[in-house]
């Protein structure tokens, strides 16, 4: 048995405080009292730092995602966009998120200069989505502030959710799983990454 969780929000004058990450950890400590082990949730695979907490922070990983899960929407923050929507997975007993929600989470070094990419931003356009990738783990590229894009050119933004459906889709369907995600901020520009492994790699 699972729990779905609908939606975890914070007021915007209470964000930054770490607070909806406790919020998570009492869920979590609840759910376990009642002997539910997993929780799953949707969430955008464009927002940068939904993606990171719920994948860096809590230990989440992602394998399946939805198409126009809510459907078109004119709320501000879809812009008339289709609602796609990651599915994030759980698992509140494993090791990876024992790690990642302990005090003392543990710090992940990637050499991603190396690592191959599904997609990557050509400041801001998306490279087209490289379906040939046979290695793991492998990173998928994603706009670090997609708020921003999505209100100064709608068709830009479109195109990126496109192609990061069609690179998670075609690797989903090849066994990978997405387990990490990484903000990377340098003098010079800034990244978001997904990261996608597949363990029959």
């Amino acid at each position: 048995m699972i729990w779905w969780s609908h939606m975890t929000g914070v007021s915007r004058d209470y964000q930054g405080r770490d607070i909806g990450f406790r919020l998570k950890l009492a869920q979590r400590e609840d759910a376990l009292e009642n002997g539910i082990s997993e929780i799953w949730w949707t969430f955008d695979p464009l927002q940068a730092m939904n993606a990171h907490f719920n994948l860096r922070k809590l230990g989440a990983i992602v394998c399946e995602y939805e198409e126009n899960v809510y459907g078109i929407s004119s709320s501000p923050l879809h812009h008339g966009m289709p609602t796609d929507r990651l599915v994030a997975e759980w698992y509140l007993e494993s090791e990876r998120v024992e790690d990642r929600t302990s005090s003392e989470a543990p710090v992940i070094l990637r050499d991603f200069d190396r690592l191959r990419r599904v997609i990557e931003a050509h400041d801001p356009q998306p490279g087209s989505p490289n379906l040939e990738l046979d290695e793991s783990p492998i990173l998928l590229e994603v706009p670090y502030d997609f708020d921003s894009l999505q209100k100064a050119d709608q068709q830009l933004a479109r195109d990126w959710q496109q192609k990061v459906r069609t690179a998670c889709q075609h690797y989903f369907e090849r066994g990978y799983v997405m387990t990490d995600f990484m903000l990377v901020d340098t003098a010079s520009h800034r990244q978001a990454l997904y990261v996608l492994e597949n363990p029959d790699v």
